[in-house]
């Protein structure tokens, strides 16, 4: 199953929206988003490109939510802060490991209504386990 109502919907597009960006009407691209047609590669091409995202993402074979590059970035440098500040310096698989765990903290907050802060106060006793005694 493609993820073609879904993206479309996202976005708040009518059928008929989607059908004008792709030069056809809706009743074709109601038949596209009931797999009713087959979406050859030229058109897999145009809807991800329409929608911005790949092609196995439209057809819905990557299930991981895209990666937030900024927020992933913000949560490196709060890690590398708060290590300047420990007596002890961890290898960069214990670094990945916070850096990973304080953009999951963020990522749920986010889910959550939150903004997505970055906090390391309430993982610090757990992140002072990771680091070397």
């Amino acid at each position: 199953m493609n993820r073609i109502k879904e993206l479309r919907e996202a976005r708040g597009w009518s059928q008929r929206e989607l059908a004008e960006r792709l030069g056809c009407v809706s009743m074709t691209v109601c038949r596209y988003e009931a797999d009713a047609d087959k979406l050859y590669p030229s058109l897999m091409e145009k809807l991800a490109g329409i929608f911005e995202v790949t092609p196995s993402d439209l057809l819905g074979w990557n299930t991981a939510p895209p990666l937030d590059v900024a927020l992933l970035a913000q949560a490196l440098l709060v890690t590398e802060d708060w290590l300047s500040r420990q007596s002890t310096l961890p290898d960069a698989n214990t670094k990945a490991r916070i850096t990973a765990a304080l953009y999951e903290m963020a990522l749920r907050d986010r889910h959550e209504g939150g903004e997505g802060r970055i906090a390391v106060a309430p993982l610090e006793p757990v992140l002072r386990l990771l680091l070397p005694a």
